[in-house]
């Protein structure tokens, strides 16, 4: 089962560019997450974006980066560029939902067995992940 590109392999790579500005967070605060655009700091979420069944396995999700880019508390929506530059708002309720993987509080989804759950966490993928740099804008 492949991952995609699993969230260190993503904080390595950035870090060629950024150094250790680059931090990398699993099982995230929402409010972190809201905190860091409103300052200025998009943050790479990843997210699932659906998944398939697959016969006495169970459902293997389909997960995406997204590049978050802003928080609208007012409206509760979140700003989002995808990987075709696209630009997209989503509620924040949705992004939540699929910011955590599809799963439960407990990190559980009836639809995922124990195989496939620890497949996806030896890859570090853990429900609400992101990827974000940590700078100060006078610096830029």
């Amino acid at each position: 089962m492949r991952t995609g590109t699993p969230p260190l392999t993503l904080q390595q790579v950035m870090q060629r560019w950024e150094g250790d500005r680059v931090k990398r967070s699993a099982k995230s605060n929402f409010n972190k997450l809201i905190n860091l655009v409103r300052s200025g700091k998009p943050a790479i979420a990843l997210i699932r974006v659906g998944g398939f069944k697959v016969a006495y396995v169970g459902s293997i999700p389909y997960l995406h980066w997204i590049v978050v880019t802003g928080a609208d508390s007012e409206s509760q929506q979140i700003y989002y560029t995808d990987t075709n530059s696209q630009s997209y708002v989503i509620s924040y309720q949705d992004f939540q939902s699929k910011w955590n993987l599809g799963l439960d509080q407990n990190g559980l989804d009836t639809g995922v067995s124990g195989a496939i759950a620890n497949i996806l966490k030896s890859n570090g993928v853990e429900p609400r992940t992101m990827v974000w740099v940590e700078r100060n804008h006078d610096k830029l």
